[in-house]
Protein backbone atom coordinates (compact mmCIF):
# COMPACT_ATOMS: atom_id res chain seq x y z
CA UNK A 1 0.00 0.00 0.00
CA UNK A 2 1.12 3.51 -0.72
CA UNK A 3 1.83 5.74 2.24
CA UNK A 4 0.62 9.27 1.68
CA UNK A 5 1.40 12.30 3.83
CA UNK A 6 4.46 11.31 5.86
CA UNK A 7 3.37 13.86 8.47
CA UNK A 8 0.93 11.24 9.76
CA UNK A 9 3.80 9.73 11.79
CA UNK A 10 3.68 6.24 10.34
CA UNK A 11 -0.07 5.80 10.60
CA UNK A 12 0.35 3.66 7.50
CA UNK A 13 -1.89 4.02 4.50
CA UNK A 14 -4.06 7.03 3.91
CA UNK A 15 -6.26 6.02 1.02
CA UNK A 16 -8.67 7.62 -1.36
CA UNK A 17 -7.58 11.26 -1.28
CA UNK A 18 -8.67 13.29 -4.32
CA UNK A 19 -6.53 16.33 -3.61
CA UNK A 20 -7.46 18.55 -6.53
CA UNK A 21 -10.03 21.20 -5.66
CA UNK A 22 -11.99 20.22 -8.76
CA UNK A 23 -12.57 16.78 -7.28
CA UNK A 24 -14.44 18.06 -4.22
CA UNK A 25 -17.99 16.78 -3.96
CA UNK A 26 -21.00 18.71 -2.70
CA UNK A 27 -22.51 17.44 0.52
CA UNK A 28 -26.30 16.97 0.46
CA UNK A 29 -28.35 19.83 1.97
CA UNK A 30 -25.44 22.27 2.15
CA UNK A 31 -23.64 23.65 -0.90
CA UNK A 32 -21.04 25.39 1.29
CA UNK A 33 -19.70 22.12 2.72
CA UNK A 34 -17.61 19.91 0.42
CA UNK A 35 -16.36 16.35 0.81
CA UNK A 36 -12.57 16.41 0.63
CA UNK A 37 -12.02 12.66 1.02
CA UNK A 38 -13.17 9.43 2.62
CA UNK A 39 -10.31 7.17 3.73
CA UNK A 40 -9.17 4.42 6.09
CA UNK A 41 -6.18 4.18 8.43
CA UNK A 42 -4.70 1.02 9.90
CA UNK A 43 -4.48 2.83 13.25
CA UNK A 44 -6.75 5.62 14.54
CA UNK A 45 -5.63 9.22 14.94
CA UNK A 46 -5.18 9.39 18.70
CA UNK A 47 -5.45 12.76 20.37
CA UNK A 48 -5.88 16.36 19.35
CA UNK A 49 -2.31 16.84 18.08
CA UNK A 50 -2.51 13.85 15.72
CA UNK A 51 -5.87 14.93 14.31
CA UNK A 52 -4.86 18.56 13.86
CA UNK A 53 -1.51 17.85 12.20
CA UNK A 54 -3.08 15.29 9.86
CA UNK A 55 -5.86 17.63 8.74
CA UNK A 56 -3.38 20.49 8.33
CA UNK A 57 -1.28 18.25 6.08
CA UNK A 58 -4.20 16.99 4.02
CA UNK A 59 -5.59 20.47 3.40
CA UNK A 60 -2.24 22.28 3.21
CA UNK A 61 -3.42 24.72 5.90
CA UNK A 62 -0.86 24.94 8.68
CA UNK A 63 -2.74 27.77 10.38
CA UNK A 64 -5.78 25.64 11.29
CA UNK A 65 -6.79 25.55 14.95
CA UNK A 66 -8.47 22.76 16.93
CA UNK A 67 -11.89 24.15 17.89
CA UNK A 68 -13.99 21.36 19.37
CA UNK A 69 -14.77 17.64 19.33
CA UNK A 70 -18.03 15.75 19.84
CA UNK A 71 -18.23 12.05 20.63
CA UNK A 72 -20.98 9.56 21.26
CA UNK A 73 -22.08 10.36 24.79
CA UNK A 74 -20.86 13.94 25.07
CA UNK A 75 -18.27 16.55 24.29
CA UNK A 76 -14.57 15.72 24.28
CA UNK A 77 -11.31 17.59 23.94
CA UNK A 78 -9.78 20.88 24.89
CA UNK A 79 -10.49 22.88 21.75
CA UNK A 80 -10.67 26.66 21.63
CA UNK A 81 -14.48 26.50 21.63
CA UNK A 82 -15.03 23.31 23.66
CA UNK A 83 -16.52 25.17 26.63
CA UNK A 84 -19.00 27.21 24.60
CA UNK A 85 -21.31 24.45 23.40
CA UNK A 86 -22.07 26.36 20.20
CA UNK A 87 -21.02 23.50 17.89
CA UNK A 88 -23.68 20.79 17.75
CA UNK A 89 -24.12 17.51 15.92
CA UNK A 90 -25.79 14.11 16.25
CA UNK A 91 -23.10 11.56 17.09
CA UNK A 92 -23.81 7.82 17.14
CA UNK A 93 -25.87 7.46 13.93
CA UNK A 94 -25.08 6.86 10.26
CA UNK A 95 -25.84 10.49 9.40
CA UNK A 96 -25.50 13.64 11.45
CA UNK A 97 -27.00 17.09 11.09
CA UNK A 98 -24.31 19.45 12.29
CA UNK A 99 -24.92 23.14 12.99
CA UNK A 100 -22.76 26.06 14.02
CA UNK A 101 -23.20 29.74 14.81
CA UNK A 102 -19.87 31.39 15.53
CA UNK A 103 -21.10 34.95 14.98
CA UNK A 104 -20.30 35.84 18.60
CA UNK A 105 -16.69 34.66 18.23
CA UNK A 106 -13.72 35.64 16.09
CA UNK A 107 -13.51 32.14 14.61
CA UNK A 108 -14.90 30.34 11.61
CA UNK A 109 -15.25 26.63 10.76
CA UNK A 110 -13.02 25.57 7.86
CA UNK A 111 -12.97 21.76 8.18
CA UNK A 112 -14.84 18.90 9.88
CA UNK A 113 -13.47 15.39 10.42
CA UNK A 114 -15.78 12.48 11.26
CA UNK A 115 -14.66 9.04 12.45
CA UNK A 116 -16.17 5.58 12.88
CA UNK A 117 -15.26 3.80 16.11
CA UNK A 118 -14.80 0.41 14.44
CA UNK A 119 -13.13 -0.96 11.33
CA UNK A 120 -14.49 -1.29 7.82
CA UNK A 121 -13.16 -2.51 4.49
CA UNK A 122 -12.82 -0.02 1.64
CA UNK A 123 -11.44 -1.05 -1.75
CA UNK A 124 -10.30 -4.31 -0.17
CA UNK A 125 -8.38 -2.64 2.67
CA UNK A 126 -9.51 -2.84 6.31
CA UNK A 127 -9.03 0.14 8.59
CA UNK A 128 -10.55 2.90 10.69
CA UNK A 129 -12.95 4.96 8.61
CA UNK A 130 -12.78 8.76 8.28
CA UNK A 131 -14.38 11.46 6.14
CA UNK A 132 -12.95 14.97 5.88
CA UNK A 133 -15.08 17.94 4.84
CA UNK A 134 -14.12 21.48 3.88
CA UNK A 135 -16.34 24.46 4.71
CA UNK A 136 -16.57 27.38 2.30
CA UNK A 137 -15.59 30.76 3.73
CA UNK A 138 -19.10 32.13 3.20
CA UNK A 139 -20.48 29.43 5.52
CA UNK A 140 -17.67 29.47 8.08
CA UNK A 141 -19.51 31.64 10.64
CA UNK A 142 -23.06 30.28 10.41
CA UNK A 143 -24.05 27.07 8.68
CA UNK A 144 -25.29 23.50 8.80
CA UNK A 145 -24.88 20.25 6.88
CA UNK A 146 -25.87 16.61 6.91
CA UNK A 147 -22.70 14.54 7.22
CA UNK A 148 -22.02 10.85 6.61
CA UNK A 149 -19.21 8.68 5.30
CA UNK A 150 -19.96 9.69 1.72
CA UNK A 151 -18.35 7.90 -1.21
CA UNK A 152 -15.76 9.90 -3.11
CA UNK A 153 -14.79 9.21 -6.71
CA UNK A 154 -12.08 6.69 -5.82
CA UNK A 155 -14.19 4.19 -3.85
CA UNK A 156 -15.29 1.10 -5.77
CA UNK A 157 -16.20 -1.35 -2.99
CA UNK A 158 -17.05 -1.23 0.70
CA UNK A 159 -17.94 -3.65 3.47
CA UNK A 160 -20.56 -2.98 4.72
CA UNK A 161 -22.10 -2.22 1.35
CA UNK A 162 -22.72 1.46 0.69
CA UNK A 163 -26.32 2.70 0.58
CA UNK A 164 -27.64 6.03 -0.70
CA UNK A 165 -24.12 7.18 -1.54
CA UNK A 166 -22.54 6.64 1.87
CA UNK A 167 -21.04 3.84 3.99
CA UNK A 168 -23.61 2.93 6.68
CA UNK A 169 -21.42 3.19 9.76
CA UNK A 170 -22.07 5.15 12.94
CA UNK A 171 -20.25 8.44 13.43
CA UNK A 172 -18.45 8.04 16.75
CA UNK A 173 -16.44 11.28 16.73
CA UNK A 174 -16.75 14.66 15.02
CA UNK A 175 -13.92 17.22 15.17
CA UNK A 176 -14.11 20.87 14.09
CA UNK A 177 -11.16 22.88 12.81
CA UNK A 178 -10.98 26.56 11.95
CA UNK A 179 -9.34 29.87 12.60
CA UNK A 180 -9.90 33.63 12.58
CA UNK A 181 -12.77 34.21 10.16
CA UNK A 182 -12.79 36.68 7.29
CA UNK A 183 -16.17 38.26 6.66
CA UNK A 184 -17.80 36.71 3.59
CA UNK A 185 -19.01 40.19 2.71
CA UNK A 186 -15.50 41.62 2.42
CA UNK A 187 -14.76 42.89 -1.12
CA UNK A 188 -12.80 40.49 -3.31
CA UNK A 189 -9.26 41.63 -4.21
CA UNK A 190 -10.27 41.94 -7.87
CA UNK A 191 -13.21 44.13 -6.89
CA UNK A 192 -10.96 46.35 -4.84
CA UNK A 193 -8.49 46.64 -7.70
CA UNK A 194 -11.28 47.53 -10.12
CA UNK A 195 -12.70 50.11 -7.71
CA UNK A 196 -9.25 51.64 -7.20
CA UNK A 197 -8.61 51.79 -10.94
CA UNK A 198 -11.93 53.48 -11.66
CA UNK A 199 -11.34 55.96 -8.82
CA UNK A 200 -7.91 56.90 -10.19
CA UNK A 201 -9.29 57.24 -13.71
CA UNK A 202 -12.10 59.51 -12.51
CA UNK A 203 -9.60 61.65 -10.62
CA UNK A 204 -7.46 62.07 -13.74
CA UNK A 205 -10.50 63.17 -15.74
CA UNK A 206 -11.43 65.73 -13.10
CA UNK A 207 -7.88 67.11 -13.01
CA UNK A 208 -7.76 67.48 -16.78
CA UNK A 209 -11.12 69.27 -16.87
CA UNK A 210 -9.97 71.64 -14.18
Amino acid sequence: MMKIFPGLSGKAFLLLLPLAMSALLSVPCQAGVMLHSTFVLDGPLSGEVAELSSVQTMLGLTSLDYLDKLQDGGRQGNGLLSTTGILTGDVGAHTSTVEWDLSATSYGIFAILIKDGGKVTVNGVEGHLYSLFEVDGAESKIGSAELAFYLDGTITSTSPTAVNGYIPRNISHMTFFGGPAVSPHAPEPTSLALWFGLTVAASVVRVRRA
